[in-house]
């Protein structure tokens, strides 16, 4: 008997639990033994770059590895661009003939099919299902699965609206900072955000220097401050619930505990360099290289209200001695404030 697979495209930017559903939906409905999730190389219609292809291919592979009847298909890197589909059905058709194939696309798509290329052809070569999608009505003529619609959207991944996608998948995007950067402006002002970018990319260039990962180093400097914005009654229930012990601290400082562990136990993210860099970011408490660096560069990146020429210098040729004179100066500046609070209070 020839084996049925349904064949599932998209841009996957990235990959959801909505398009998981679907496919899931779509194996029982039509009675089809695999469904293979084909990545579009490039996408003509969309109005962005899409995030790398090898990328986008390793995302849908961690979200679909416990699932038996789910394949990732890279087949349109080989393509030539910009890429039909009906080359796409073309190409598998000849390396596959015993497979009964069934194109599965969104009702948005399908409004838009009478302008796909060739799409009289594509009818006479596969089935077509539908699966419905939110402001969209079906055509006549195609085959409509009965699905619910799935609010989940790469979209609200992307600029950190929404975490809706398998935790494996969300950690992929902290490591190699896919998206980190929206998401983290979408937290922001852009006044802070200049702050953010400033001290990432000298936090970026020192890592560099001394050895580490630069994509960890931007990481730690994207997130450092990325709640520092958050209403205080925000930040106290993260501190409650995962730095009970510290809640004493000053609450200018709690931005860079639950920072940290936002990224842990939102993202998924599991690197302790990574995650100590950013808790200790303020106070400059861990003796680990990157927590020192990112310490560093957030009290001397060029945007601050003195010249910070010198010691930046000075870190690129000896970041231990830089942290010593940084942690002092910082000392001696905390000093100065707490006398001026005090003499103001006597007034």
């Amino acid at each position: 008997m020839n084996q049925t697979v349904i064949l599932f495209g998209g841009s996957f930017d990235p990959i959801h639990h909505g398009h998981l559903l679907v496919a899931k939906g779509a194996l029982r409905q039509l009675n089809a033994h695999q469904c293979w999730l084909i990545p579009a190389f490039d996408a003509p219609l969309k109005d962005r770059e899409l995030t790398g292809f090898d990328h986008r291919i390793k995302m849908i592979k961690l979200a679909i590895a416990d699932h038996g009847d789910l394949r990732c298909c890279d087949i349109e890197a080989s393509l030539p661009t910009p890429n039909y589909t009906i080359t796409t059905l073309n190409a598998l058709r000849a390396k596959y003939p015993d497979i009964r194939f069934i194109l599965l696309i969104g009702a948005d798509q399908a409004s838009d099919f009478h302008r796909w290329k060739d799409p009289d052809v594509i009818r006479s070569m596969v089935e077509v299902a539908v699966y419905p999608r939110k402001g969209y009505d079906i055509p006549q003529g195609f085959n409509v699965l009965n699905l619910p619609v799935y609010s989940a959207s790469s979209t609200d991944i992307r600029t950190g609206k929404s975490v809706d996608t398998d935790h494996r998948v969300l950690r992929y995007m902290m490591m190699h900072n896919l998206y980190t950067e929206t998401i983290v402006l979408s937290m922001i002002s852009e006044k802070r955000m200049n702050h953010v970018n400033r001290v990432t990319d000298l936090t970026r260039r020192l890592a560099i220097r001394y050895g580490i990962d630069a994509d960890r180093a931007v990481l730690a400097g994207l997130f450092h401050d990325a709640v520092k914005q958050w209403p205080k009654d925000q930040l106290l229930l993260w501190m409650r619930r995962y730095r009970p012990q510290l809640i004493s601290l000053d609450p200018q400082i709690w931005h860079s505990y639950v920072a940290a562990d936002m990224l842990k136990h939102k993202y998924y993210v599991r690197d302790k360099a990574v995650l100590q860099a950013i808790a200790h970011h303020v106070q400059g408490f861990s003796d680990q290289l990157l927590a020192k660096i990112l310490y560093i560069a957030d009290k001397i990146e060029p945007g601050r209200n003195y010249d910070t020429r010198l010691l930046t210098d000075l870190a690129f040729r000896d970041i231990h001695r830089t942290m010593r004179i940084v942690k002092a100066n910082q000392t001696e500046y905390l000093r100065k404030e707490r006398m001026n609070d005090t003499d103001g209070n006597h007034h």
